[in-house]
């Protein structure tokens, strides 16, 4: 598909601290500027996806002032305008200070499509933001890309569907209860890409979340201050909203949003020295040096020079933690 969308805006949602990829992800080199393959960044990855098949849509990216300096860097010359917000208040502003900021007609349409996904299939991917367009053109809802799930995972969320509209949204399960979505015709991935008009995003916030919205329309037309709940469009928007369609989609999908997901989609450099003895299930990123293990399965163990994380698998999602913990201790320098 290589069709013309002039009326359509894409907001790359570029925001993200990425605390649960730590050490390779830091506040100042977050997870959408790091590389997966190719030398490309996530970022990058991402606006190319996009351009392959919306080559004239508008593209433009929302990431906090802090950032806005490495972005305008990876885009380089291009015609893509940033939108810094003056702090990082996670989605649900993002989002909002991305609609009013674009100063259009009401009735274009907006995709946000987040900045730190792993998708192979660029055809299918496209397909399924295409038809959720169209339904978005005729229709004042708001449409979600839900993933048909490929495996038991416990770090995404999950929404329940029904007749093409959302019907629940699941948090991140235990192994037992994704395992039991798999066998559920009617339960996706929420992918976090979301599409709709313009004026159909002004309207959710409007009707659900007032005081949200009207903080951000004061910010614009008064120059208040900034201060915004740090909450994300689920929870604040979508999970209320009573008409919230759904497209499902099949293509190869990951939320690279853990240290385990991230190395799985990335390719390790061949030249790393490993050897393993009765061990299993490792994740080893280390540069530069022979690493040897000997009866350990499990591990993941990653190497940056200044930081040498150990940690379980099955622990893996705790690591946002230590970023916390680093920021208490005066370490901020690891940070």
């Amino acid at each position: 598909m290589n069709v013309s969308h002039k009326n359509v805006n894409f907001v790359v949602l570029a925001g993200g601290s990425g605390k649960r990829l730590w050490p390779l992800s830091r506040s100042n080199n977050p997870k959408q500027f790091l590389c997966i393959e190719d030398k490309k960044t996530l970022l990058e990855s991402t606006i190319a996806r996009i351009k392959s098949g919306f080559y004239d849509s508008n593209i433009h990216v929302v990431c906090a002032k802090e950032h806005e300096a490495k972005v305008v860097q990876i885009i380089k010359n291009e015609n893509i305008k940033v939108f810094c917000e003056p702090k990082s208040c996670n989605t649900a502003a993002a989002m909002l200070y991305s609609v009013m900021n674009l100063n259009n007609k009401s009735n274009n349409l907006v995709a946000f499509v987040p900045s730190d996904h792993h998708i192979c299939d660029e055809q299918k991917f496209c397909d399924a933001i295409a038809k959720a367009f169209s339904i978005a053109e005729t229709d004042e809802s708001l449409v979600l890309i839900g993933i048909k799930p490929k495996y038991p995972a416990t770090n995404y969320g999950y929404i329940s569907y029904q007749n093409d509209s959302v019907t629940k949204f699941h948090e991140k399960p235990t192994k037992e209860k994704a395992e039991q979505y798999l066998q559920q015709d009617d339960i996706l991935w929420n992918s976090g890409i979301l599409i709709g008009k313009a004026s159909s995003f002004l309207n959710a916030y409007k009707s659900i979340s007032p005081e949200f919205y009207n903080k951000m329309k004061s910010y614009f037309e008064n120059n208040t201050e900034y201060d915004l709940p740090n909450i994300s469009t689920d929870y604040l928007i979508l999970e209320k909203l009573q008409n919230l369609k759904v497209i499902k989609a099949d293509f190869q999908w990951s939320d690279l949003g853990t240290l385990d997901l991230f190395l799985a989609a990335k390719k390790i450099d061949s030249k790393n020295k490993i050897i393993q003895i009765d061990s299993k299930n490792n994740i080893i990123n280390v540069q530069n040096k022979l690493t040897v293990l000997v009866d350990v399965e499990n591990l993941c163990i990653v190497d940056t020079g200044d930081v040498l994380l150990v940690t379980s698998n099955q622990k893996i999602q705790k690591i946002n933690e230590v970023v916390d913990q680093l920021q208490k201790s005066n370490l901020k320098e690891f940070c």
